[in-house]
């Protein structure tokens, strides 16, 4: 079973994704959709790159990833990258520079309409679920649009780390890119305080939302190994006025 996961800034009243995946079905109708995001701010790549990166663990050895957020770019240039056993296909339009662990990018020439990326995505969606050699149709780059300075990553500067908000799902839960490898690694005191804003201080981590009485804040670890902030059985952006990029600071 070939499982190929999709990422767009569609929204659920567009018809596009539909088309999408009528466009994959048509080549095998064997293949196993998941939506894996459709609700990502209009041309936001970051978003979508952080989503797909704390994603790749989820999926098995060879699922395919279509991402259709800025597609319509006048380069004809249809990305392929690898990353941890699975292939991304992308516009080249930075997307690919965002992801973690890239392993090889290669390139497929379009000779038609940038508009035409739905059908030119599911004809090599469908290439590679043949499992065929993929130097046979397409070329290896390490030419292609960079845009990894506008990815926020943690940073450290003396006993201060800073992590941004870089999701925020249904419950109002925040997700963050500081993931468990990174804090460990550089965070070997016990001792810490967590600024979610300048008069919000916080010290002990959890390890679920239910270690916290209701209403309280939960600061964890969560499947995908990177810190989440959650109000059990709250929603945590509303009443804590955080939104997607804000700044998370931990001092040690």
């Amino acid at each position: 079973m070939q499982i190929i996961s999709l990422l767009s800034d569609w929204q659920q009243q567009s018809v596009y994704g539909a088309w999408a995946q009528a466009a994959l079905l048509s080549r095998d109708g064997s293949f196993h959709i998941v939506e894996l995001n459709n609700q990502i701010a209009n041309f936001d790549l970051p978003h979508a790159a952080y989503l797909l990166n704390i994603s790749f663990s989820k999926f098995p050895e060879g699922t395919i990833h279509i991402n259709y957020i800025q597609s319509d770019k006048k380069d004809k240039k249809i990305l392929i990258a690898r990353a941890k056993g699975q292939y991304t296909i992308s516009a080249n339009n930075g997307f690919i520079s965002m992801l973690d662990d890239i392993e090889k990018v290669w390139f497929f020439e379009s000779v038609e309409t940038p508009f035409n990326y739905i059908n030119l995505s599911a004809d090599i969606a469908k290439i590679l679920s043949k499992q065929q050699p993929i130097n046979e149709f397409v070329k290896e780059t390490n030419n292609y649009i960079n845009l990894s300075e506008e990815y926020d990553k943690p940073s450290l500067a003396g006993n201060m780390l800073t992590g941004h908000i870089m999701h925020i799902d249904g419950f109002g839960n925040l997700h963050t890119n500081i993931s468990k490898v990174y804090f460990d690694k550089n965070i070997v005191v016990k001792n810490f305080r967590l600024f979610l804003r300048k008069h919000d201080e916080h010290n002990t981590l959890q390890t679920h939302y239910n270690d916290r009485p209701e209403t309280e804040i939960a600061i964890f670890f969560n499947s995908s190994d990177y810190m989440e902030i959650a109000l059990n059985k709250q929603n945590a952006s509303e009443l804590l006025g955080m939104k997607l990029g804000m700044k998370v600071i931990i001092e040690f």
